[in-house]
């Protein structure tokens, strides 16, 4: 995984007329390429960079903590699409799918990216896709929730055996990598945690990662099909995971990995 400090120009506002063009060193997006992200929560996150309705939802979170989070991944993001696309951060506008899933805006990009995020305790990850829609997510390794519990009731037979076929010690990382697979294919087309995860499964008894989400009955049709799923590197008390549509890439799937030790402007 590569490190990179992303340092950018200033914008002038997306209200004040004038638009200063985002120049910073970031790797390019190949087409069919896929990027992830791995920022610590900025406890200062520049709410400014942000659109009025952003804004409006970050006030309306009661828990500072929270908010925080909301604000560093807003603020996160525009900052690594401005680095893309070269268009100043406060001055990027979004489109959003039938399902509420945020997209830049076609009118202000030839690059149709497509982007995912997540975020625990304090870490954000971001994944970015030039050519086909991704999900992302990331958990904090918590030791105090009965995951067996959990695997039971939204887990499929086959993925809680895959669990407890594992030593006693390595069965919590598999639960997280499991569960961190789940929700990133949810994510692929936003629907969140809606539909029953026991429907389809992301681990195969010897713990590699494998989705088919198949018809049934309590499936959303716009989640079927199959998924290219890839574990991302982390620090050390983090699980995370990213998919895509298999469809998107074929057997390939380039897959670059990196961690902003700054974001600035």
């Amino acid at each position: 995984m590569r490190c990179l400090r992303i340092v950018g120009l200033t914008s002038n506002g997306a209200n004040s007329g004038q638009s200063t063009r985002y120049a910073i060193d970031l790797p390019g997006l190949a087409a069919g390429e896929v990027h992830t992200w791995l920022l610590a929560i900025d406890a200062d996150a520049d709410s400014t960079l942000l659109s009025a309705e952003e804004r409006r939802r970050a006030d309306e979170i009661r828990d500072d903590r929270h908010r925080q989070r909301f604000c560093s991944a807003h603020s996160a993001i525009r900052r690594l699409l401005a680095g893309y696309t070269g268009i100043a951060p406060a001055d990027i506008t979004f489109d959003y799918s039938r399902h509420g899933k945020p997209r830049l805006a076609r009118s202000q990009t030839f690059l149709a990216i497509q982007f995912s995020v997540s975020h625990t305790h304090d870490r954000l990850l971001i994944g970015l896709s030039a050519n086909g829609e991704v999900g992302i997510d990331i958990e904090f390794l918590r030791d105090d929730i009965d995951y067996l519990a959990i695997a039971r009731r939204h887990f499929s037979a086959s993925e809680l055996r895959a669990i407890l076929n594992r030593p006693k010690a390595m069965q919590a990382a598999a639960f997280f990598r499991c569960w961190t697979g789940k929700e990133a294919i949810t994510k692929v087309r936003g629907q969140g945690l809606r539909c029953d995860l026991s429907k389809f499964r992301t681990l195969d008894d010897d713990a590699s990662l494998r989705a088919r989400v198949v018809a049934g009955t309590d499936t959303p049709h716009a989640l079927r099909g199959c998924y290219r799923l890839h574990a991302v590197d982390t620090e050390p008390g983090y699980c995370a995971s990213i998919a895509m549509l298999e469809a998107t890439h074929g057997t390939a799937y380039p897959l670059r990995q990196f961690i902003g030790s700054a974001i600035s402007v």
